[in-house]
């Protein structure tokens, strides 16, 4: 939506995201604004890209333009280092990265919010003093506000060859399974550094025609799965329940984050470890959110939406100016 230069902060190094002239935005674009300010202030997650402000740039400066101060995330994106660093990834290493994305899912979805464009180059990565690589999911733009009215999703949002076959079929839909085939998806170019779905026997589809497209659906619903090499069965398993093409059968965010290839565990540790942990999962979630640093937490997020909110204020009124304008002509 925009090109970003660094800012220094008083507390944090941050990254300013500047946007196009208000008033070249059309209503649209202004909506996917609104949703990614107001879904992120109520986030609060070590692997979710942070918002701290937003505003407008001064008059006297030339057309008016929307700026967000985001959480600087130095090492680039995902989809960047997949590119250029592919092969000095370890399974582990992959594991790791993949880990991140879901936790940062399982975060949003407890706050009923669904990203609808979850891919590597809306995942951030940067590296912490002790060495460990930590993934940040950024760019809410797509997402589903749970402030509006709720119910189904049916806007066919998100990036081709990343979204759930339920998403393109013009029918309401859930954002959880589809957050899940997007992820999934995602952990595919991770392990293979190619993606599923996009080619025709040998011949990539052309992802740009009404043809290519009706391809890359009907080969989302097609089954077998097909892989460019055989993964270990933990690992096929895994995909194969993440890229389920019927949203009831996929498997959810939280089967995903205990399945034993995500864990790196063996089959048996495994099925001890889980079935102890859903046993104790209900009682056990219920205790740690009465927790004092995640009520803290809450607070902290509800303090971040209303200074978000008032810094949406001057926009909102400008861009109804606009619109006033528009009107007029």
């Amino acid at each position: 939506m925009g090109n970003g230069m660094l800012s220094s902060g008083a507390t944090a190094d941050a990254a300013v995201k500047i946007l196009k002239p208000l008033a070249e935005m059309n209503d649209r674009e202004f909506e996917w604004l609104e949703r990614e300010v107001l879904n992120q202030a109520i986030l609060e997650h070590e692997n979710v890209c942070r918002l701290f402000e937003v505003g407008l740039t001064a008059r006297d400066a030339g057309p008016q333009r929307v700026f967000m101060v985001l959480e600087y995330v130095p090492g680039g994106t995902l989809h960047e280092f997949l590119e250029n660093h592919f092969d000095k990834l370890s399974v582990d290493d992959k594991r790791s990265i993949f880990f991140h994305v879901v936790l940062a899912l399982q975060h949003c979805h407890a706050k009923k919010v669904f990203h609808r464009d979850v891919k590597p180059g809306n995942c951030l990565l940067t590296k912490m003093e002790n060495g460990q690589v930590v993934l940040k999911v950024a760019d809410f733009g797509f997402s589903k506000s749970p402030f509006a009215e709720q119910g189904p999703l049916s806007s066919n949002l998100g990036s081709g060859p990343f979204k759930a076959p339920e998403v393109e079929s013009g029918l309401p839909y859930a954002g959880e399974p589809a957050d899940v085939f997007s992820s999934g998806v995602t952990l595919y170019q991770l392990i293979f550094n190619t993606l599923p779905f996009i080619c025709e026997g040998n011949a990539l589809i052309n992802l740009n025609s009404r043809t290519g497209r009706q391809a890359l659906y009907a080969n989302k619903m097609r089954r077998p799965l097909s892989f460019p090499a055989e993964p270990p069965n933990e690992l096929r398993e895994l995909l194969e329940g993440m890229l389920q093409p019927v949203p009831d059968k996929r498997l959810s965010v939280e089967q995903v984050l205990v399945h034993r290839w995500v864990r790196g565990l063996s089959t048996e540790h495994q099925r001890r470890e889980q079935s102890s942990q859903l046993l104790l999962s209900s009682l056990a979630a219920r205790a740690f959110l009465q927790q004092p640093h995640i009520r803290q937490l809450d607070e902290v997020s509800a303090r971040r939406r209303e200074r978000l909110e008032l810094g949406l204020a001057p926009i909102r009124a400008a861009y109804k100016a606009i619109q006033a304008a528009r009107g007029n002509m």
